[in-house]
C-alpha cells in the first residue's frame, strides 16, 4: 500500500477515534454514576473512621486515609513494621483502580535480611477465623523490569510464593488465606529466597464468624468467589467496543515514530529496488550486447554479467518484502501493547468485584461466570441476609443473580483445568429468585468430583439464602455437577460459590511453646537484642529459627533447649524472664557488660546443664542452690568467682575480678567444656 494512502487512512481514522473519546468519557460517568446509585440500602459508601476488627494496611504509604472506595480506613505501616523501605509505583504504571483503590501507588519493599514480618494483634485474639487479604502491583517500582520471586509466611507456616510472569509487571495480584492463629499475635512474613527483593502493596486483616468455612484438614488459601449471573450490560458493550477504538487511538499514536521511521526504511528499500532494476536493464543490455558479440567474446563473460544481474534484481525483491514485513510487525506490537494496557486501565475503572461495605468480611466476588452452556437470571427483589441464620452473610447483591442451564441443557457444570494441582475446599451459595406457580418445583443435586460427595436432593425457599460449605477436600483437578432430580419440573440454578486451595495438615507446623515465646521476646526487650533474624516464631519454621536458639525438634510442640548470647554487647542485670525457659540445657551469657547479682532462678530451671556468666560485670553473693549442683556435678558453671573462697562457704562474697589469680575450675572432656575463673 502506497505510503500517502496509509497516512490517509491513518488520519482519516483517527479523526473518527478522537469521536469516540466522547464514548469512553461517557462510559466513566455512566460508570461512577451506577456506582453512586446502588441500592437503596447501600446508596453511597459513607467513608467510615473504623470497622470493628478490621486491620487495613497500606504498605509504604506515609499517612493514614479513607479508602474513596470502600471507606475503609487505612493506616501506614509503621506501627507494624520496622524493617523495609517505601517506594512508590513508577509513574508510567500507576493507574486509577476501583477494586485496590490507592492501595497500589506505593509499596514496601525488603532489601535487607532474610526475613521481614509484620506483627498484627487483632482485637478479637486467638482461635478466631481471620481473613488475610494480600495485595501485589509490582508497577517497576525498582525501574528494574524485573519481578521477583519471594515466599510468603503466616504464622509459622508457608501459605504462598509470590512469581509474577514479567507480563504481569502492570497488574496487581491478591491472594489470601483463612487463618486461625493459637495465639494473640499474628506474625506476616516475607523471604527473600534469592531471586529478587520481596515487596508488599498491602495487607488487610478481616474477622469473620467462628462457624464459617469448617475444616478440619489443614488451612485454605486463595480463595476465588465466583458471583454468578452478573451483568455489566452497557458496560461491558462499551468496553467491548470502546477498548478497540479508544487503545487504537493510543497504539496509532505510539506508533507514529514507528510508522515514520519505518516508512523511511521503506523508501530506502525502494530506491534500491529502482537501482538493482535499473542495474538490471544496464545488465540486460549488457547481455544483449555480449549475446552479439558472443562470437568475439567468450561466452563466460556474458553468463556472468546476466547472473549478477539476475541476482540484484532478486536482491531487491527480498529487500522490499522485509521492509513491508518490519512495518507490519511494529504496528502489530505497537497496537497490541497499547491494546492491552489501556483495556486494563479501562476495566480497573469499573467494579470488577463486589466487596465491603455489600459483603460485612470484605470478600473479594468477582462477577464472573466459568459455568459453560448457562445463562444469567436475576431479580429486584429484597433478599434478606441479616434476619436469617446464615451466618456466612453473602451479599445480597450477589444472590440476587444467578445462572441456569441454557436452553436444551439440563445440569450445571464446572471443571477447574488452571493447573493447579492443589487440593481444593467449596462452597455453594443459593437462593431461589423466581416466584414459582402453584404446584411448581425446583430440586437438584450436587455431584462433586465425579461422585466423590453426592448431596441429598436441595430444595431452596424463595429470598432465603443457603450456604452448603463441605468440610472435605476434593483432588485435582476439581469439578462439579447440579443436575435436577426427576421429580423437579425446573433446572438447578446457582448464585455464586467458593473455591479454595488447601494447604494440608502434614504441612503445617505447631508454633513454639507460648510461655517460651513469651519469654524471649521480653529477653530480646529487656537486654535490647538487635539481630536481623530476631523476627516472629524463634523456633519454626526450623530453617528460620533464631541465630544461638537451638530447640526441641522432637516433641509436639517446640521449646528453647539452648541459648547463646556470648559477645553480644549485653548490658543491664540478667533478666527474670529467664526463668520461664523451663526446657533450657544450656546458658550462654559470657563476655558482656551484665551487671547486678546471679538470680537465684537460674538454679531452679530444671534441665539446666551448662550455664557460662564469665567476663560480666556481676557482683554479689552466688546462690547456695547453684553451688550444690555445681559439687553434684548436674550443672557445669562458670563464673569469674574466687574459687578458693567458694571452696570454704556456700556463699561468699565476690571480689574485683583483678584482685584473683586464674584458676581454672572445671573441665569437661565429653562437652569440650573449658573455664577459667580470675
Amino acid at each position: 500500500m502506497p505510503i500517502k494512502i496509509i497516512m490517509d487512512y491513518t488520519l482519516e481514522l483517527i479523526f473518527v477515534l478522537k469521536a469516540w473519546r466522547v464514548v469512553v468519557l461517557v462510559i466513566g460517568i455512566l460508570g461512577n454514576w451506577k456506582l453512586a446509585e446502588g441500592d437503596n440500602e447501600h446508596a453511597g459508601r459513607k467513608l467510615v473512621d473504623h470497622v470493628p476488627g478490621f486491620i487495613s494496611i497500606d504498605c509504604g504509604a506515609t499517612k493514614d486515609y479513607a479508602d474513596e472506595g470502600t471507606g475503609i480506613f487505612y493506616r501506614s505501616d509503621t506501627d507494624f513494621i520496622d524493617t523495609g523501605t517505601n517506594s512508590n509505583i513508577s509513574p508510567e504504571d500507576q493507574y486509577s483502580n476501583h477494586d485496590y483503590g490507592r492501595q497500589i501507588a506505593n509499596l514496601r519493599s525488603f532489601p535487607q535480611g532474610k526475613k521481614n514480618c509484620y506483627t498484627l494483634k487483632p482485637e478479637q485474639g486467638k482461635n478466631s477465623n481471620y481473613l488475610i487479604n494480600f495485595i501485589f502491583y509490582y508497577g517497576n517500582y525498582d525501574n528494574k523490569n524485573k519481578t521477583p520471586r519471594f515466599d510468603v509466611y503466616v504464622g509459622v507456616d508457608f501459605v504462598y510464593t509470590l512469581e509474577l510472569d514479567p507480563d504481569e509487571a502492570e497488574t496487581a495480584r491478591l491472594f489470601d488465606v483463612i487463618h486461625v492463629p493459637t495465639s494473640d499475635i499474628i506474625y506476616i512474613c516475607f523471604i527473600n529466597t534469592g531471586s529478587g527483593i520481596p515487596f508488599i502493596s498491602a495487607l488487610e486483616l478481616r474477622p469473620s464468624d467462628k462457624s464459617l468455612y469448617p475444616f478440619n484438614f489443614g488451612k485454605l488459601k486463595n480463595g476465588w468467589r465466583y458471583d454468578l449471573g452478573t451483568t455489566t450490560g452497557y458496560l461491558e458493550d462499551f468496553i467491548r467496543a470502546a477498548c478497540f477504538y479508544w487503545q487504537a487511538i493510543q497504539a496509532l499514536f505510539r506508533l507514529g515514530d514507528e510508522v515514520e521511521d519505518h516508512s523511511h526504511a521503506l523508501a530506502q528499500e525502494r530506491d534500491k529496488f529502482l537501482e538493482a532494476a535499473n542495474t538490471l536493464k544496464r545488465s540486460e543490455a549488457d547481455l544483449k550486447k555480449a549475446t552479439e558479440d558472443l562470437a568475439i567474446h567468450e561466452k563466460g563473460v556474458a553468463e556472468y554479467a546476466r547472473d549478477e544481474a539476475v541476482r540484484a534484481k532478486d536482491e531487491a525483491v527480498f529487500a522490499k518484502i522485509d521492509a513491508e514485513r518490519s512495518m507490519e510487525k511494529a504496528e502489530e506490537d505497537a497496537f497490541a501493547k497499547g491494546v492491552a494496557k489501556t483495556e486494563a486501565i479501562l476495566r480497573a475503572q469499573v467494579p470488577a468485584v463486589c466487596r465491603y461495605k455489600n459483603d460485612v468480611y470484605d470478600r473479594f466476588w468477582y462477577t464472573s461466570n466459568p459455568l459453560s452452556n448457562s445463562v444469567p437470571i436475576n431479580t429486584s427483589s429484597v433478599i434478606d441476609i441479616q434476619n436469617n441464620n446464615d451466618s456466612y452473610q453473602i451479599p445480597s447483591e450477589v444472590l440476587r443473580t444467578a445462572v441456569q442451564p441454557s436452553s436444551g441443557y439440563h445440569s450445571l457444570s464446572f471443571s477447574d483445568m488452571s493447573g493447579y494441582t492443589q487440593e481444593s475446599y467449596v462452597c455453594f451459595h443459593f437462593a431461589e429468585i423466581a416466584k414459582l406457580t402453584q404446584g411448581k418445583k425446583r430440586e437438584f443435586i450436587i455431584n462433586v468430583k465425579e461422585g466423590s460427595y453426592i448431596s441429598e436432593p436441595v430444595t431452596l425457599d424463595y429470598l432465603k439464602p443457603l450456604s452448603i460449605c463441605l468440610n472435605q477436600t476434593f483432588e485435582w483437578p476439581f469439578s462439579f455437577v447440579i443436575k435436577a432430580t426427576t421429580a423437579s419440573d425446573l433446572p438447578p440454578i446457582l448464585n455464586a460459590f467458593e473455591v479454595y486451595g488447601v494447604i494440608p495438615q502434614y504441612e503445617l507446623h505447631k508454633p513454639t511453646n507460648s510461655r517460651d515465646v513469651a519469654a524471649i521476646m521480653d529477653i530480646k526487650q529487656t537486654l535490647r537484642i538487635f539481630r536481623e533474624d530476631w523476627l516472629a516464631d524463634p523456633c519454626v519454621p526450623i530453617e528460620l529459627t533464631w541465630s544461638g536458639l537451638t530447640c526441641n525438634s522432637s516433641d509436639d510442640t517446640p521449646m528453647i533447649i539452648s541459648l547463646n548470647l556470648s559477645s553480644s554487647k549485653l548490658t543491664g542485670e540478667i533478666p527474670f524472664s529467664l526463668s520461664n525457659l523451663t526446657a533450657l540445657q544450656y546458658l550462654d551469657l559470657s563476655y558482656n557488660e551484665l551487671t547486678g547479682s546471679v538470680p537465684k532462678f537460674l538454679a531452679q530451671l530444671p534441665n539446666l546443664k551448662t550455664l557460662n556468666l564469665s567476663g560480666n560485670q556481676l557482683n554479689g553473693l552466688i546462690p547456695e542452690d547453684l553451688i550444690q549442683k555445681s559439687r553434684d556435678g548436674s550443672l557445669v558453671f562458670g563464673s569469674h568467682y574466687n574459687y578458693t573462697i567458694f571452696k570454704r562457704s556456700a556463699i561468699c562474697p565476690l571480689f574485683a575480678r583483678e584482685k584473683f589469680e586464674k584458676i581454672e575450675i572445671y573441665r569437661r572432656t565429653r562437652r569440650s567444656f573449658h573455664d577459667t575463673l580470675i
